[in-house]
């Protein structure tokens, strides 16, 4: 990739992990009213209520110039996808908060841990691939991403922890589990694609050893000495294992291949999955 774009494809990067930073900085804040209600039945006070608060402004401030020195020593993107990764499992676990210890550990220490990590490297990398004639441009950019994630969390906190009992619970564990998945994202080597869907699609039954997604399909259920094949796509994969297991009660022998990219697909394993 040519530095020109690779240096505004690197930005993009950075501009989503700083969204999800600051959004989940602000989910506490918008579920707060919420945990206060549930918490009552445990003793919780609003003062106590208040020290996760306070104790996330500590230890990110006394973690601040620790990151700044690892990202220089250590390298920038280990602590950039280290400091995503421990953020988002501490937002993750304060979902599953029963009192206020978890609150404390997991979104007042962990979550600020991985916070300060964030900001020094994506600074760093930015003066560094965006020269004087795109510099200013690029920090715009960059630091809009602060309201981008405060509006979008705020609005998007709030509206899930009103929605009903456990909701600020949910609050959690979705910004939480999308910062996992994009820390995943950030230490890969080669292209990652994070899908979601807002369709209501069931489970599917499929061992991960058997989803090899560089081969282009794959199978997804089977049956020995099968006489018939059925293929699908996205979605339609789990509508045809339910068309398989309906077909198997009727005496049928069925294989199901899920196609995920036919031009990926080598002639010897297009075989494979269509031959027995």
């Amino acid at each position: 990739m040519k530095e020109r774009s690779y240096k505004w494809w690197l930005l993009a990067f950075l501009f989503v992990t700083f969204i999800l930073e600051q959004g989940t900085r602000q989910v506490y804040n918008a579920a707060l009213p919420q945990i206060r209600l549930d918490f009552l039945s445990y003793g919780v006070t609003d003062t106590q209520l208040g020290m996760v608060g306070t104790v996330f402004g500590a230890v990110f401030g006394i973690c601040l110039v620790g990151s700044g020195l690892a990202a220089d020593f250590i390298g920038r993107k280990r602590v950039l996808v280290v400091g995503t990764l421990l953020f988002s499992l501490g937002v993750f676990g304060s979902g599953f908060a029963e009192g206020l210890a978890c609150l404390l550990v997991c979104y007042g220490v962990l979550n600020a841990m991985g916070q300060c990590c964030i900001a020094p490297p994506c600074y760093s990398l930015i003066s560094q691939y965006h020269g004087l004639d795109t510099r200013s441009t690029a920090m715009t950019i960059f630091q809009s991403a602060v309201y981008i994630g405060v509006i979008v969390s705020s609005v998007f906190a709030g509206g899930l922890a009103e929605s009903g009992d456990g909701g600020w619970r949910w609050a959690f564990w979705i910004s939480g589990g999308l910062g996992i998945a994009w820390a995943a994202a950030l230490q890969a080597d080669g292209p990652v694609v994070i899908c979601l869907t807002r369709q209501t699609v069931q489970n599917l039954p499929i061992e991960p050893a058997k989803i090899d997604v560089a081969k282009g399909a794959y199978v997804a259920s089977e049956d020995a000495d099968f006489d018939t094949i059925i293929m699908a796509t996205g979605s339609e994969v789990g509508l045809a294992i339910n068309a398989a297991e309906l077909l198997r009660a009727q005496g049928k022998k069925i294989r199901v291949v899920s196609m995920l990219l036919c031009p990926r697909m080598s002639a010897s394993f297009a075989i494979s999955c269509f031959t027995a």
